[in-house]
């Protein structure tokens, strides 16, 4: 893959990567989505470890509380396919559960 190809690519990555910091704002909004105070929303987790380059997304369908296992889990690499999540997934895991929401 030559220079050019490689930034195309990167920036398609950065692309999804944004839609779906997005769609997790949408899901969420920008309050507190702890269970006790929100009931049965859902809530919708993006965790950066730029350390390492890979982002997880959590997806609690019926609100997050401690202890509880999201319903959604999904990890995948910055820069690379090094992870076997594909953010496709995640992008379409969202657009299902805002379409539920009616976001």
């Amino acid at each position: 893959m030559n220079r050019r190809q490689k930034k195309k690519a990167e920036n398609i990555r950065r692309a999804k990567i944004h839609r779906v910091l997005d769609q997790v704002l949408d899901v969420n909004g920008i309050g507190a989505r702890d269970a006790k105070d929100t009931g049965n929303k859902p809530t919708a987790f993006f965790w950066l470890s730029g350390h390492v380059g890979s982002t997880t997304v959590d997806i609690y369908y019926n609100g997050w509380e401690v202890g509880k296992n999201p319903d959604f889990s999904a990890k995948f690499g910055l820069t690379s396919e090094e992870y076997t999540d594909s953010l496709d997934d995640v992008i379409k895991q969202l657009d299902d559960l805002k379409e539920r929401l009616h976001v």
